[in-house]
């Protein structure tokens, strides 16, 4: 134990050495305010609230959460460098502990679960948007702190642990949160509650039971039965209940300031449209552009969409308005090519699984080989592990395993809609690599199970 604890702390050295030194040759990167994160938190440093950068009134258009953190990192005397730093540096720790503590939920093994954090440290993805003021990061380590709470609540509900709403009600905390940073964590937080309802032991009774139950349910006996399965249930649904308690602050906020239901951002309709327009099928699903789609093309869409909006009516700063105008241009273009919108999920679907950046003109061919290299790796430990998960024998980790693929799967749902790149999967990769490892420690028990019985023989 104490060996594999020192390893665990050489590998947190290891991760933040070398985003220390990456941030210390690259420190223009973590003003590189891309998402305007960075302008968002300054009127929250400055006092004024959450406001738009640009119109000071109150904006919606981004979620809450990660320019607060930095605008109150701010109000405190640190820099923007330093808030930023501060963020993702706290990110990275959380994320690699967590991780080692997912995998071992699993049922990896001391040194299988040492891996997986190496892998973490490693991987080029969260390592290069550890230093960069956007939500990558912050949201990988809350929704895989939400995911190990959740799994911990998962069990405990499973063997009647009556101390089990603790785990269940921080698993809501952190989905309420992730929402705040990235809204798809509320999809991820739908999707592993709607499983654990369905996985609850007591709701699955047997066929003789559920006769039994027909034939006599207003005994005592039945309806105590009756009332376990249902307080089960009803406890299952505590993350959930309590994500959408933490959201109501931010939905009874923008209630008062806009007049509008809006439970994520303003934000959706623009991100829609972005990869489902006439320009962008046109140019990139049905012609030579590639992906991704900037230059003069991008801009002359945005600047028409400017003009056409206001030429209805509507005015740039009432956020609903607008986000509610973007979506009805984007389902319009949809329902008039069908076609082309489903080459644009196909692309999307491509994008999110890439091995290699959209833009590999930034690094050297060397870099993205070994880049490449990496994620045919992993890849092929998501092979591995989903072909155990669909053909393999039943373990006690399976359902566990179901659960961080339904994670991933939340994401997908999302993501082959709405506007995405490579960078979309960063906050799944710690899951992922859990995932890809657990696939090749399972390929290996198995190739030496079999080298040492053609041993013996």
């Amino acid at each position: 134990m104490q060996r594999s604890q020192l390893a665990l702390g050489l590998l947190l050295a290891l991760g933040l050495t070398l985003r220390f030194v990456l941030g210390w040759y690259q420190s223009e990167d973590l003003l590189a305010d891309n998402d305007g994160y960075l302008a968002h938190a300054k009127p929250v440093a400055a006092g004024a609230g959450f406001h738009g950068p640009y119109t000071n009134r109150p904006t919606a258009f981004r979620p809450p959460a990660y320019p607060v953190v930095l605008g109150g990192l701010m109000a405190c005397g640190f820099s923007d460098l330093v808030a930023v730093a501060i963020v993702s540096f706290v990110s990275c720790v959380v994320i690699f502990l967590l991780t080692r503590t997912l995998a071992l939920q699993v049922g990896m093994d001391q040194r299988w679960s040492l891996l997986v954090v190496l892998a973490v440290v490693l991987d080029p993805l969260l390592l290069r948007y550890s230093i960069l003021p956007m939500t990558e990061v912050p949201c990988a380590a809350i929704l895989l702190a939400a995911v190990v709470a959740f799994e911990k609540f998962r069990n405990s509900v499973v063997v009647g642990d009556r101390y089990s709403m603790w785990p269940g009600i921080l698993a809501g905390v952190l989905f309420g949160i992730g929402t705040l940073v990235r809204p798809v964590v509320m999809i991820v937080c739908v999707f592993v509650t709607l499983y654990a309802l369905w996985c609850h032991p007591k709701a699955k009774l047997s066929r003789p039971t559920r006769l039994a139950a027909a034939e006599s349910a207003a005994t005592p006996a039945m309806m105590a039965v009756s009332t376990s399965v249902l307080r089960g249930l009803f406890r299952l649904l505590i993350p959930a209940i309590v994500a959408g308690l933490v959201l109501c602050p931010w939905v009874i906020r923008n209630a008062v300031q806009f007049h509008h239901f809006i439970p994520a951002t303003t934000h959706g309709g623009y991100t829609l449209a972005l990869g489902n327009n006439p320009d962008f099928y046109r140019d990139v699903i049905n012609g030579s552009d590639e992906f991704p789609w900037d230059g003069p093309g991008l801009d002359a869409w945005q600047k028409r969409m400017i003009r056409d909006s206001e030429s209805e009516g509507i005015i740039a700063t009432n956020e609903p308005a607008a986000d509610a105008w973007y979506y009805s241009q984007a389902i319009a273009t949809i329902r008039a090519e069908p076609e082309s919108f489903l080459k644009a999920s196909a692309l999307r679907l491509r994008r999110f699984w890439a091995i290699s950046t959209a833009d590999s003109s930034a690094v050297s061919a060397r870099s993205m080989s070994l880049v490449m290299v990496w994620y045919v790796l992993l890849w092929t430990g998501l092979i591995l592990q989903i072909t155990q998960v669909c053909f393999g024998k039943r373990s006690p980790q399976h359902r566990s395993m179901v659960m961080l693929w339904l994670v991933i799967f939340a994401f997908l749902a999302m993501h082959t809609v709405y506007w995405t790149d490579t960078r979309m999967r960063a906050p799944l990769m710690p899951i992922m690599i859990v995932i890809s490892l657990s696939g090749w420690q399972i390929a290996s028990s198995y190739f030496s199970e079999r080298f040492f019985k053609s041993q013996k023989r």
